[in-house]
């Protein structure tokens, strides 16, 4: 168990196995960081909310959504130069994870970095006992297939250090609802149950999102183990068991709840109507004429528009190896395994269609339940999926797949020997034809997907040696060559951004290729190119000088390549919108404190927007920009003169960029 556990944080920490693609990782919703990150600044500068453990600072006027603004703070604190720091709490939640990271950085002064450790200690600590409790009431397959799933998923990797999200508390109580199955004596089951509602009150301060796969999931185990395990189907028993986990779970809901509401109004039962008005409704069946527009469709959705969007449109591959194209794949195969082993009257067709069944109800019911949360975050909520169904997926792949070779092996046994061969060399025949097949897939898949990248960009330009530099309406870019025979993959690439303002320091963005590299598959039309995906460039630039270079022994840089480019300054639009965004410092994305606007940093947005630039807001004189602070989210554009008035200027009024 310990070497599972530190794979599993070696893997979770710093993504060892490369589950995830590495910009995916690294740059995983650190919008919700922030909170946390947003609560430790605000504490140290001693402006923390007395009642509020988790929200947003801003620093120097400098307000950005994201928990690149630690390093921010950390810029002006080394320099001395934090000239103000106010806070916007965060109120829907209690926010317990504020409060352990906060204490664990009053005690150990750790950094963001060094507080995702813990949580990738905890949930790996939390995954592996939750295995190992599966191989005893379920099967030792399952226990393995959920290990492997959980260290090979690019979003439970992703999810697994995240500070806000602290995963380890999804699956807490499903460990100590096992221990209640397996426990003998009537007082341990009882301390179990306890330990599954406090897992679930723990869970509910941490905030109320996927609450209904942890408790459905934490349940589950009552009802598919007696399928395993011949002694204990005593289905009465069980069941009641299994009510009384659920019911822990509900407890421990309530409680949290309580504590909430008791913040969120001046009474718990006016603090209980605001959560419901504010929160609860808008993410899930509230009237949609009472939210923003922008919410309106997400309040209106059919369910199963819902369900059938996180089916098939996978942005990853499920696990490491396997594209979203084998989710179909693998259904159909286990329902080929599940008719036969039916058919022979195989208990191991029960066992999955038990898992199959119970686990895919656990994952969806987010979906059912805040289909309107599901419908926006779709950059979260494919996780869903984990809590159970893949595994339950993969563990039919593996035991219909023994099933049909246990069978291939007995029929094999008795032919004569000239059968054997011919069906051997058939077997490897339809082998090669199979793999020929989900490679030429793959392959078609991955031209695709390249193919509409390609077609997305905006521009590129020629920095020489072959390569170009793609850019996209996004905030990325690609670096392409479409014929690699002189290229060194084990140099160094260098990338150098000259910003736009002349008093800004050229950024040095040199990195390696292997940690960036598009991999291209075996016989693919971009098979013989070289493609990466470009650090982010966070400012508007005018040129960019690329190359390579080794260091020799003495560590001497030899250059093997160097070119320069110029970047258009074409405007890519001439109307800009601030963000939709309120709250103690900011009205529709319109500063309350100084003359300025904050928007979404794109590309776009990014290359568009320029010191001395006239920006027309509503039927007001137009304004000369006078300063860009650029962060990794988000873009603040200050004027002179007086505040703008948020409902004139502010999201979702357009603010025209004059031509000079």
């Amino acid at each position: 168990m310990l070497l599972a556990v530190l794979l599993g944080v070696s893997v979770f920490q710093s993504n060892r196995l490369h589950t995830a693609d590495s910009s995916f990782f690294g740059n995983f919703d650190r919008f919700s960081q922030g909170l946390v990150a947003g609560n430790i600044i605000a504490h140290d500068e001693g402006v923390a909310d007395p009642l509020w453990n988790l929200g947003f600072v801003t620093v120097n006027g400098n307000g950005e959504r994201s928990d690149n603004i630690w390093n921010t703070w950390r810029g002006f604190v080394q320099n001395n130069a934090v000239e103000s720091v106010s806070l916007s709490p965060y109120a829907s939640q209690y926010g317990i994870q504020g409060v352990i990271f906060l204490e664990l950085h009053k005690l150990f002064g750790s950094d963001i970095t060094g507080l995702q450790l813990f949580n990738s200690i905890a949930f790996s600590l939390v995954i592996t006992l939750l295995a190992f409790l599966f191989t005893r009431a379920y099967d030792w397959r399952f226990g393995v297939v959920f290990f492997l799933v959980m260290i090979t998923s690019p979003w439970v990797v992703s999810f697994a250090r995240n500070l806000y999200w602290v995963p380890f508390t999804w699956f807490l109580p499903a460990v100590f609802a096992t221990l209640a199955y397996l426990s003998k004596s009537t007082l341990s089951r009882a301390l179990c149950l306890f330990g599954v509602g406090a897992a679930v009150f723990l869970k509910s301060l941490a905030g109320y999102e996927y609450l209904s796969n942890v408790t459905l999931f934490a349940c589950s185990v009552f009802v598919i183990a007696p399928f395993f395990r011949q002694r204990d189907r005593r289905h009465g028993s069980n069941f009641a068991l299994g009510c009384l986990a659920f019911v822990a779970c509900v407890l421990g809901f309530i409680c949290a709840l309580l504590v909430h509401a008791g913040m969120r109004g001046d009474t718990i039962a006016q603090g209980l109507v605001n959560i419901l008005e504010q929160d609860v409704k808008r993410r899930t069946y509230g009237d949609p004429s009472h939210f923003d527009p922008i919410l309106r469709e997400s309040l209106t959705v059919a369910i199963t528009d819902v369900i059938a969007m996180y089916w098939r449109t996978w942005v990853t591959p499920v696990i490491v190896g396997v594209p979203a194209m084998g989710l179909n794949i693998a259904s159909i195969f286990v329902l080929f395994g599940l008719l036969y082993s039916l058919a022979k009257k195989q208990a191991i067709g029960i066992k999955v269609l038990a898992v199959l069944v119970v686990y895919f109800l656990a994952s969806i019911s987010w979906f059912v339940a805040a289909k309107a949360h599901s419908w926006v975050h779709t950059q979260l909520n494919y996780v869903l999926w984990y809590f159970g169904f893949i595994q339950a997926l993969a563990y039919g792949v593996v035991s219909s797949a023994i099933l049909f070779g246990r069978a291939f092996l007995a029929w094999r046994r008795n032919l004569s020997l000239g059968g054997k061969r011919v069906l051997t060399g058939c077997a490897v025949a339809a082998l090669l034809v199979l793999l020929g097949v989900a490679q030429a897939v793959r392959v078609d898949h991955f031209d695709k997907k390249i193919d509409a990248r390609i077609a997305e960009s905006l521009g590129s330009v020629e920095v020489g040696n072959g390569f170009k530099v793609l850019f996209f309406k996004d905030r990325n870019a690609m670096l392409v060559n479409a014929s690699c025979s002189d290229f060194k993959p084990s140099a160094k690439v260098m990338l150098h951004a000259y910003p736009d303002d002349p008093q800004a320091p050229v950024s040095n963005l040199d990195f390696s290729w292997k940690k960036r590299d598009i991999s291209t598959p075996l016989f693919s039309k971009y098979s013989g190119s070289c493609m990466a995906n470009l650090p982010r460039i966070d400012f508007r630039f005018k040129a960019l000088d690329v190359g390579q270079y080794e260091l020799n022994d003495e560590q001497q840089i030899k250059i093997l390549w160097q070119g320069r480019a110029d970047v258009d300054t074409t405007r890519y639009v001439r109307e800009v919108t601030a963000l939709n965004y309120t709250d103690s410092n900011w009205e529709n994305g319109i500063s309350r404190t100084a003359p300025a606007f904050f928007t979404q940093n794109t590309f776009v947005n990014r290359q568009s927007l320029a010191i001395g630039d006239l920006l027309k807001m509503g039927n007001a004189e137009p304004r000369t920009i006078g300063r860009i602070a650029y962060s990794e989210d988000y873009i603040n554009v200050y004027f002179d003169g007086d505040l703008f008035d948020p409902k004139l200027s502010g999201f979702p009024n357009k603010l025209e960029i004059l031509p000079k």
